[in-house]
């Protein structure tokens, strides 16, 4: 899953479109949507485990 491309607005376009969609059907399914992760610094967690 995900996006990839060599430009970056596409890429980020398509991004922002994923999201909106995945907020969309977590709203409709009446999903509450997963905990904010701003701020915690979990890709740097990530690499230190690893």
């Amino acid at each position: 899953g995900g996006c990839h491309g060599n430009n970056e607005k596409e890429v980020f376009a398509e991004l922002c479109e994923i999201v909106e969609e995945t907020i969309e059907l977590y709203k409709k399914d009446g999903k509450p949507l997963p905990p904010p992760t701003a701020g915690k610094d979990y890709a740097n967690r990530m690499l230190e485990i690893a």
